[in-house]
């Protein structure tokens, strides 16, 4: 990235934070090296709807599957809460069904 200096956990919880804005405009290959071991990104950040990153790739994941795959396995490796409930009570797996 040409801006090292770049803070990625600075967001809105109106408008999400950089990995849910990436997510959200499928720009999978951004989020990879946002992911990348040499940048800090809380992958925990909820927006206003409560949603995490993984409700964001799961809404998403038609778009490429081998890509999100890649990138659901190192939100798994990072931790990543996969059973959280968003406002309108409904988990990552929830969206991933509803989307499809």
């Amino acid at each position: 990235m040409k801006f090292p200096i770049t803070n990625f956990n600075k967001g809105s919880q109106k408008y999400g934070y950089p990995l849910h804005i990436a997510l959200k405009n499928h720009e999978f290959s951004l989020v990879m090296k946002m992911l990348m071991p040499k940048y800090v990104v809380n992958i925990h950040a909820r927006d206003e709807e409560g949603c995490n990153v993984m409700h964001y790739l799961m809404g998403h994941f038609g778009y490429n599957s081998d890509r999100a795959t890649k990138i659901a396995n190192a939100f798994l490796k990072k931790g990543i809460e996969v059973n959280l409930l968003n406002k309108a009570e409904l988990s990552p797996l929830h969206i991933a069904i509803k989307c499809f």
